[in-house]
């Protein structure tokens, strides 16, 4: 009897079928090989990328931090960057006829509604002082205090994590 392609036979035999798997219990050859194969496989799935040695991230800061990238690429790129914008805005401007025009009258429309805004909360917090001065001093220093331990509790964290390591 001449034994069936290897891969053929393990599917078959993994799908449950009875031919395939009496072929497997029937000769040796194909069960060592099937063995060997499952053998294999189980070693593949323990194998997992090894861990980079304990000085690599150092090394690699400390190439970093040896080449730094000059002031004069720095300087280039912000000063293309600038370009850049002030292009977009030129651009802008120059396409729409009156968009100077608009663009002040929006902006004064603004300041005048930030303004109103702005003295409408004044009032609100003075009625608000003038009738609740007490608990909203209680509120707002116990907002400031759980902000503070919050702060604190983090910041606290974080310096220990950097003194551990």
């Amino acid at each position: 009897m001449s034994c069936p392609d290897l891969e053929t036979l393990y599917l078959r035999a993994a799908d449950g079928d009875e031919e395939a798997i009496s072929h497997l219990e029937s000769c040796e050859a194909c069960t060592a090989l099937m063995e060997a194969h499952q053998e294999l496989e189980r070693d593949l799935r323990h194998l997992s990328d090894p861990f980079p040695p304990s000085h690599f991230v150092g090394q690699v800061m400390a190439r970093i931090e040896a080449a730094p990238v000059p002031v004069r690429v720095e300087l280039q790129t912000g000063f293309l960057i600038l370009l850049a914008a002030l292009a977009l805005g030129v651009g802008a401007l120059v396409a729409a006829p009156h968009a100077t025009a608009e663009l002040a009258t929006n902006t004064a429309t603004s300041f005048l509604n930030w303004r109103e805004a702005f003295f409408a909360f004044a009032n609100a917090a003075g009625a608000l002082w003038s009738i609740a001065a007490i608990p909203l001093i209680a509120v707002v220093s116990a907002l400031f205090l759980a902000s503070l331990v919050g702060l604190r509790r983090f910041a606290g964290a974080a310096l220990t994590e950097v003194k551990v390591s």
